[in-house]
């Protein structure tokens, strides 16, 4: 399973590394990929919750959109 989100206010690979790793602490989360360029993570994994998942970023601080 993967969720995929339009990530705004990334804009250094410190940005990309904070989310990586507070999206990696959550249950069922295997891998996690941030582009930076592109500003947007997608989140692979078993069973994953979109909202919890965009909850964790926006607690990050930052704005997400879920991608369709």
């Amino acid at each position: 399973m993967k969720e995929r989100f339009i990530v705004d206010g990334m804009s250094c690979s410190a940005c990309s590394r904070r989310i990586e790793e507070g999206l990696k602490k959550l249950q069922g989360v295997r891998e996690v990929e941030v582009h930076l360029d592109a500003k947007t993570v997608v989140v692979s994994g078993d069973s994953l919750d979109q909202r919890v998942l965009k909850n964790e970023i926006e607690a990050l601080g930052y704005d997400v959109a879920v991608m369709s």
